[in-house]
C-alpha cells in the first residue's frame, strides 16, 4: 500500500492541491484494491490528456477570455490586460496553472491534468458546463445536452463537420463555446445562434475553412479566430 501511494504522489506531479485531495480521499481506506483503483484513475486522466494534441492555451487568448466574459473590469483594456497578467501569475503561484510555457513564439499556460478534472466536475455538477475536448465527435452532442443552464462549452479538436439548422439550442446563460482545431468544421448554420443571446466569447480558430453568416446581431459576441 505504501507503494502505491507513492505512485500516487508520483502521478501528482508534485502538485500540493492534487496531493491534498487525494490525501482527503483516501484516508482510512484500509483496503488495497481501493487504493490500486484510485491510482489506475489518475493514470487513466493522464492517458486522456495525452491523447488530446494540444492541452495549453496561449497566454494571451486565455485574458482575452477572461476580459470579453466581464471577469476583468478595468477602465481600459490596457489595465485588463495588466490585470488578467496579474490574475495568471497569482494561479501559477498557487499550483492551480502550471509555469507559463513557450510553444513556438507563444507563450502559454498549461493546466495539470487533476486541476483541470476537478474544475470540470464543478461545474458539471450545476449543468453549467459541457467539455467534449477531443472527444472524436463527428457531429454534435445530442440537443438534451445542451441545456439552459449551460455557461461554458467546450467542443475542441472534434472532427465535426458541419451544424445543420436542425440544431437551435435554447441556452441563454450560455457565455462561452470553444470550437477550434475543428479542420473538418465548414458550415455553422445560422439557426445555431438564435437562442444564445448571452454568447460573448465564440472561438473558431484553427479550423481549415468555414462558411458563417449571421443576420442577425450578437450585441455581446467576440469571435476569437487567429487561424481562419
Amino acid at each position: 500500500m505504501e507503494q502505491i501511494a507513492k505512485s500516487i504522489t508520483k502521478e501528482c506531479d508534485g502538485l500540493p492541491l492534487g496531493i491534498i485531495t487525494m490525501a482527503g480521499a483516501m484516508k482510512g481506506v484500509d483496503d488495497i484494491n481501493e487504493w490500486r483503483n484510485a491510482l489506475e484513475d489518475l493514470r487513466q486522466l493522464r492517458v486522456r490528456q495525452d491523447d488530446m494534441e494540444e492541452d495549453v492555451f496561449p497566454r494571451e487568448d486565455l485574458i482575452a477570455y477572461l476580459i470579453d466574459e466581464g471577469v476583468i473590469k478595468r477602465q481600459s483594456r490596457v489595465a485588463e490586460v495588466h490585470k488578467g497578467h496579474s490574475m495568471l501569475n497569482k494561479l501559477e503561484n498557487v499550483s492551480l496553472l502550471e509555469s507559463a510555457t513557450r510553444y513556438g513564439d507563444r507563450s502559454c499556460v498549461p493546466m495539470h491534468d487533476l486541476i483541470r478534472d476537478m474544475a470540470i466536475q464543478l461545474q458539471q455538477e450545476n449543468s453549467q458546463a459541457m467539455v467534449k475536448s477531443g472527444a472524436q465527435l463527428n457531429e454534435l452532442p445530442d440537443t438534451e445536452e445542451w441545456t439552459e443552464n449551460l455557461v461554458r462549452v467546450s467542443l475542441i479538436q472534434n472532427q465535426i463537420e458541419e451544424i445543420p439548422s436542425s440544431y437551435s439550442p435554447r441556452c441563454p446563460s450560455l457565455s462561452t463555446l470553444l470550437s477550434c482545431t475543428n479542420k473538418y468544421l465548414k458550415f455553422i448554420a445560422e439557426s445555431f445562434f438564435k437562442k444564445l443571446h448571452g454568447l460573448k466569447v465564440l472561438d473558431l480558430s484553427c479550423t481549415l475553412r468555414i462558411c458563417l453568416i449571421l443576420s442577425f446581431d450578437l450585441v455581446s459576441l467576440c469571435i476569437v479566430a487567429h487561424c481562419l
